[in-house]
């Protein structure tokens, strides 16, 4: 790997017992193997970066980083740390022989910078290389990284006003073609994951309606993605889940948001509220979480290129994601 000169600082860090237990209680809730060796590798790639910001002074909050949370981990390839005051830090590890850093879309938003750390082929070891800035690109090559010398000049300028949000809003016409948001997993590929089971009890205690005469139909061209989202203080996880059903006599779109509790609650948060927001970010419609409920759901109908806003609050913390029809 011949990315730097001799003079180009790094930093290595030991991975011990500690490092790979941590790592190994992570990817024991995964069964495909696959996916387990990624959370592992990550794992590590993370604890480095934590150590190495640790001695630099900075305070890490791991445990409210996306990549703690192993329903996150089941369906995204993240490998965050949030460093406080600042935000949040990508932890990415460079492949063997790799001439360019690969960048997953769902860590491409959100984040002041991504450090790159090499792995040992024992895994005793990791080597934070340098760090790259804000990027709007999945790949970036190796030959533009910058020395770990700048980062903490780079931290002490930044602010985190300077994150800019160039995400587009999902386009749900390319879901029901089967191109799908980042993010945005298939709900199959959720209730596959048998140790983070879902408290689905909302969806499966819904009274069954009369079969219609184009039900089936509907049902035959109908598209579900689900997201984990996480808010409050402490951070909560939740489950967001969008079903489309289209209606092509009417160039509409049937549209179903629902938000549902995890394990971790088995309960939506009291007082948790969901809204459907129209072009204007003007409220249309919406919902509060009650004690002892298992979910909420709003049902609505939009045309081709409407534009909507799926908004979840809870603790004055509010998500947003945007949609185009």
């Amino acid at each position: 790997m011949t990315f730097h000169s001799e003079s180009f600082s790094t930093f290595t860090v030991s991975l011990g017992q500690s490092a790979h237990q941590v790592a190994g209680q992570f990817s024991q809730y995964h069964q495909n193997w696959q996916k387990a060796e990624q959370v592992y590798l990550n794992t590590l790639t993370i604890y480095a970066v934590d150590h190495y910001l640790n001695c630099l002074g900075y305070t890490t909050d791991w445990e409210n980083s996306d990549s703690y949370n192993v329903v996150n981990q089941a369906l995204l390839d993240v490998a965050d740390l949030i460093i406080k005051d600042y935000g949040k830090l990508e932890c990415r590890r460079i492949f063997p022989d790799a001439e360019a850093l690969y960048i997953p879309e769902e860590a491409m938003f959100d984040r002041l910078g991504y450090m790159a750390v090499s792995l040992s082929e024992t895994l005793d070891q990791a080597e934070i290389l340098g760090f790259f800035r804000q990027m709007n690109t999945v790949e970036v090559l190796l030959s533009q990284l910058q020395s770990l010398d700048e980062f903490a000049d780079y931290l002490e300028t930044y602010h985190p006003d300077q994150i800019k949000d160039v995400s587009q809003p999902a386009s749900l016409s390319q879901w029901l073609r089967g191109v799908f948001t980042a993010g945005w997993q298939a709900f199959e590929e959720l209730i596959a994951i048998e140790p983070l089971e879902l408290a689905l009890q909302f969806r499966g205690s819904q009274p069954e309606s009369e079969s219609e005469p184009d039900q089936e139909a509907r049902s035959s061209t109908s598209v579900t993605r689900t997201k984990v989202i996480q808010l409050g203080q402490p951070m909560q996880s939740i489950l967001a889940m969008i079903t489309l059903e289209p209606d092509e006599a009417n160039h509409s779109v049937h549209i179903q948001v629902e938000v549902l509790p995890t394990r971790e609650q088995v309960f939506l948060p009291v007082g948790l509220q969901l809204a459907i927001l129209d072009d204007q970010q003007e409220e249309v419609m919406g919902a509060q979480a009650r004690e002892t409920q298992d979910g909420i759901r709003l049902e609505f109908t939009a045309e081709v290129n409407d534009r909507f806003s799926l908004r979840i609050l809870f603790d004055s913390v509010a998500i947003i994601e945007d949609f185009l029809v």
